[in-house]
């Protein structure tokens, strides 16, 4: 069976525009309270990929219509994004152990 080269591309497509959306906030230079832009001004649009942040806190929002990256917000989450991953090879280890030791 040939891998589905759309679900990569799917996959390379959307981690680009994770990283197009934090870099359109460090290219205006929007990841501090202080520094704060409005959407428009950072050069993004309203969409799902802002809301799942916000939630995240990963972009905050303050005074009204204005926005901004949080690095060290951003760091903590891929940290433990990083850590949950590697959950299910440490379980299929652990099971490849078990059956081992039992032949």
């Amino acid at each position: 069976m040939v891998p589905n080269a759309s679900a990569s591309m799917m996959a390379d497509v959307t981690a680009k525009k994770w990283l197009n959306f934090f870099e359109a906030f460090r290219a205006s230079s929007t990841t501090s309270p202080s520094n704060a832009k409005s959407l428009s001004d950072i050069g993004i649009t309203d969409s799902n990929l802002l809301h799942i942040l916000l939630r995240q806190k990963v972009i905050v929002h303050i005074d009204g219509d204005k926005y901004y990256l949080d690095e060290e917000r951003l760091k903590q989450t891929n940290q433990l994004r990083n850590r949950l991953a590697l959950i299910p090879l440490v379980l299929i280890a652990i099971s490849l152990l078990t059956l081992l030791s039992y032949h």
